[in-house]
């Protein structure tokens, strides 16, 4: 009886033995408490467990955790992940790393962008071989000695002074990389330190000291200092470097010396000063929208800078444009008033929206025949005789001929029927039914020219601008139906005496109706939107339709010379239009 209970009880201490589940270490497991619940959540799922406790036993069978952008604060509990080895936990709040002492076959550190400034718990971390601690607010790098195999650290974006740590790793060698940029280096760090690293075989990346760029041109340096916000002080080539965008029209600049520092400038306008040499712009390779004049004769310096969109280069001294055949980027170009010859390369720009052909002496339009993509042209002030080349530009919406007063057919115009914006003025035009189908018009200058009839514009119902005067015209009853327009001028057509067809247009702001022959004026009655009314130079006797316009008031201007106005207009009426606050010109 004795023996059977003695070997039921040698059975049952054998079988509580077996049952005691033993950590790793030898001792009985540890349930792990996380002090940060967001770092309990990543472990768990790591693990794939939700729930229940997490004893060192479960961690230590960790080997890659990554945790990025997750509001972790603290990684206590880490220590016991001893076979960790990858360990991501970029862009959270971690400022102590202490716990990370015990993870001795780590081999991927990742802590970009944290709160870490005291490292000392990686001295003993020796497998490590990439190391990312870029983002933080490091000062001592010492730790970082012992840790010789280490072939990519990134230390970008601290505090680091020293870097004789780095040097004194004698791991660091041929073909390792280090990251060092946007950190307060010492001077023997850049000078010494650094190429001795460099002689090893290391790439090492990091800030250039800071060159203090000075401006023969007080002027230009008068506009840079407001471009950076800097009234006084040393202006340094990476102060520089963050400018973008530049500008500086008609600020009396004779000399751009200090621009070549501006490396990522996209945008510069220097038009209208005294600029004659580019070349410092030769390296500007980020240059889109350029704009240059007045006084440049060589271009060339621009040869390289291919990704330029906008060119704006008028009146200038340029005789060849030919460097610009390779700027296949280009949609706007702007190249009037120069003595060019040869203007064949621009027949090659098929990416060209926008151009400016003015005052070249053309003689027709050729070059631009194939720049289907154009939708704005102002060759105006040229001697063009031919513009059969407008019928292929299909789309096109702005077209200038004006003081183009050779043309002699204006039928390819006809066709485009997209055009809203179209200026011919001073071109001694008698007919202008080739726009009576261009119903999309919104601005029209046909100023100064010989027309008699102007019966074509009726269809043109979008019309907002109008510009008419200086004409043989008679009769302006076609207008009657633009009810849209804000700007009319039919001045100087002495022939007028009929504005009826106004009376309706009750949108009109602006109406230039000087040098004209108008008696009555009474269709003006309800357009209560005149701000602006230039009838000097007429027959009016009779003003009172003004006075009875209730839209007319403070603010407001008033012509009215040379009229034979009775007493009681001028006696009446304009007082009581000047106690509106209008100005009466009389």
């Amino acid at each position: 009886m004795i023996t059977i209970r003695r070997l039921f009880t040698f059975l049952f201490i054998i079988l509580f033995i077996f049952s005691c589940k033993k950590s790793p270490t030898g001792s009985d497991p540890v349930a792990v408490i996380f002090s940060d619940a967001n770092f309990e959540t990543l472990i768990r799922e790591t693990l794939s467990k939700p729930t229940g406790d997490i004893f060192d036993t479960d961690l230590i069978k960790i080997t890659e955790i990554i945790g990025n952008n997750r509001e972790i604060n603290n990684i206590s509990g880490i220590e016991y992940c001893t076979n960790l080895d990858k360990l991501e936990l970029n862009e959270n709040n971690i400022d102590n790393i202490e716990k990370l002492s015990s993870l001795t076959e780590i081999n991927y550190l990742i802590l970009s962008s944290n709160n870490i400034s005291e490292i000392s718990s990686l001295s003993g971390l020796t497998k490590l071989v990439e190391l990312y601690l870029n983002g933080n607010n490091i000062s001592d790098i010492s730790s970082l000695s012992g840790l010789t195999n280490l072939i990519k650290l990134y230390l970008h974006y601290n505090q680091i002074t020293n870097i004789i740590p780095l040097v004194n790793n004698t791991g660091i060698g041929n073909g390792d990389f280090i990251e060092l940029e946007h950190n307060p280096l010492s001077d023997i760090s850049i000078n010494t330190y650094i190429p001795q690293l460099e002689a090893r075989g290391v790439t090492v990346y990091y800030d250039e000291p800071a060159t203090v760029v000075t401006f023969p041109d007080t002027n230009f340096e008068a506009v840079i200092r407001e471009t950076l916000n800097m009234i006084t002080g040393d202006i340094t080539d990476a102060d520089l470097a963050t400018i973008t965008s530049l500008r500086g029209r008609t600020k009396d600049i004779n000399d751009i010396s200090g621009i070549e520092y501006c490396i990522n400038m996209t945008f510069l306008d220097v038009y209208n000063n005294h600029i004659s040499d580019i070349s410092k712009l030769s390296n500007l390779n980020n240059l889109i929208d350029l704009y240059l004049g007045r006084n440049i004769t060589d271009i060339s310096p621009l040869t390289n800078i291919t990704n330029l969109e906008t060119l704006v280069i008028n009146n200038n001294n340029i005789s060849d444009i030919s460097f610009i055949s390779g700027f296949q980027n280009l949609t706007h170009l702007a190249i009037s008033d120069n003595p060019l010859t040869d203007l064949s390369v621009v027949a090659n720009l098929t990416n060209l929206e926008n151009i400016s052909i003015l005052s070249l002496q053309l003689l027709n339009l050729n070059i631009i025949s194939n720049l289907t993509n154009l939708t704005m042209v102002d060759a105006s002030y040229n001697q063009i005789n031919d513009i059969s080349a407008l019928s292929n530009l299909t789309i096109l919406e702005y077209l200038n001929l004006s003081a183009n007063p050779t043309i002699t057919d204006y039928s390819p115009i006809a066709g485009l029927t997209n055009i809203t914006t179209l200026s011919l003025d001073n071109n001694h035009i008698t007919d202008i039914s080739f726009i009576s189908n261009l119903t999309n018009i919104e601005f029209l200058n046909i100023f100064y020219n010989d027309i008699p009839d102007i019966s074509a514009v009726s269809n043109l119902t979008k019309l907002e601008r109008l510009y008419s005067g200086h004409n043989q015209i008679s009769d302006i009853s076609a207008l009657s139906n633009l009810t849209e327009l804000e700007y009319l001028d039919f001045s100087a057509n002495s022939a007028v005496s009929d504005i009826s067809a106004l009376a309706g247009l009750v949108n009109l702001e602006i109406i230039y109706m000087h040098y004209d022959d108008v008696v009555d004026i009474s269709p003006l009655l309800n357009l209560v939107n005149l701000s602006k009314l230039m009838a000097h130079d007429n027959d009016i006797v009779d003003i009172e339709t003004l006075v009875n316009n209730a839209g007319i008031g403070n603010g407001d201007e008033i012509w009215l010379e040379n009229n034979p106005l009775s007493d009681t207009s001028k006696n009446t009426y304009i007082p009581q239009l000047e106690a509106r606050g209008v100005t009466v010109h009389q």
